[in-house]
């Protein structure tokens, strides 16, 4: 999910596109539910069984794209997936079939729902349809008590892609934790985060998102995301959706552990890309996992009460230069030794 961390951290969009698989477990058809949620809608298995999500509401957008090689009934939500469950019968694994590729991504909340919209309108299509899948996807608002920056995409694709205009006999297969199920994952999040950086850009944003060490990490251009303020990344569009900075929740969401927040100041060394997590884990304990190397004989400050602001900055570079964390958090050199004593 999107997620803003506020008090002084940043507010960023997350850097998230997940995969899971549609798979069968001996209970039944199961497409026709999560299309169901997908969608908000109601639709049936074709047995009997009825999945109504109608009440759900918070679907902003929904739609069902198909590649120029589909017949017409797949342009029909409901028919795309019992027509699939009908194939998947004639299988010699039917009982345990894999159906679909499903993945949840954030969006980016500085963009209207508009630019979201063709956002996606235009991963879908390079991604999916102009290579011959089916794609069932919807942009849902953020859920009731989360963050109101949560906006996201629900993306479903069948493994099975169109041919002749039915479904092919052959259909993808990537066994668990196999290199080919790798690289595929890593060449859609690729893509969506590639495609999310134009959209950003060309609104005028500096957020970006890139790989780094292995890990999608997000950045704005020459300020260290682990000080952000709202002002310096967010700011630019929070009208569009009727909203203000002051009217956002004051929570801090949990951030998501494999998002990384980068501090350009640190430089490109080894150090200079840690989790969001592990920083506040460190500043939590007290002290970085390096600081006693570069600093003897310094006690470590009295935390209680720190913005977690500050207690990331400790983690990531404060306790290597206390002089330099206090010059930068004032406020808080009240009852710890002053800043020319720190050495």
């Amino acid at each position: 999910m999107v997620f803003a961390v506020t008090e002084g951290l940043c507010l960023l969009t997350i850097a998230l596109l997940k995969h899971h698989f549609l798979r069968r477990d001996g209970t039944g058809p199961k497409s026709h539910a999560h299309a169901a949620y997908l969608s908000g809608t109601k639709l049936d298995d074709g047995h009997g069984r009825t999945a109504d999500f109608t009440p759900k509401g918070g679907i902003l957008h929904a739609e069902v794209w198909v590649p120029k090689e589909a017949p017409e009934w797949a342009k029909d939500r409901g028919e795309l997936w019992r027509r699939l469950e009908a194939r998947e019968d004639k299988t010699t694994r039917a009982a345990k079939a894999i159906l679909a590729h499903k993945f949840i991504g954030a969006l980016p909340h500085e963009l209207s729902l508009e630019e979201n919209i063709r956002y996606i309108k235009d991963f879908v299509r390079e991604q999916f349809t102009r290579k011959g899948y089916a794609a069932d996807w919807a942009i849902h608002a953020p859920d009731p008590g989360s963050d109101s920056r949560n906006y996201h995409v629900h993306i479903m694709v069948p493994l099975r892609k169109f041919e002749n205009g039915d479904w092919a006999k052959k259909k993808d297969r990537f066994p668990t934790n196999s290199p080919a199920l790798s690289l595929y994952i890593k060449e859609k999040q690729g893509a969506f985060f590639h495609l999310q950086n134009r959209y950003l850009q060309k609104n005028g944003l500096s957020t970006s998102i890139h790989r780094h060490h292995g890990k999608w990490i997000v950045t704005a251009d020459g300020e260290s995301s682990a000080s952000q303020t709202a002002l310096a990344v967010s700011a630019a569009h929070p009208a569009r959706r009727g909203q203000t900075l002051a009217a956002q929740p004051s929570t801090t969401p949990k951030p998501a552990p494999n998002v990384t927040i980068t501090n350009p100041s640190l430089g490109s060394g080894a150090n200079s890309s840690r989790s969001l997590k592990d920083l506040l884990s460190h500043a939590k304990r007290g002290t970085s996992s390096n600081s006693n190397a570069v600093i003897r004989g310094f006690k470590t400050p009295n935390q209680k009460g720190w913005p977690p602001g500050a207690l990331a900055d400790w983690a990531a570079w404060g306790s290597k230069n206390p002089r330099r964390f206090f010059a930068r958090w004032p406020e808080l050199s009240a009852g710890n030794p002053s800043p020319g004593s720190h050495f």
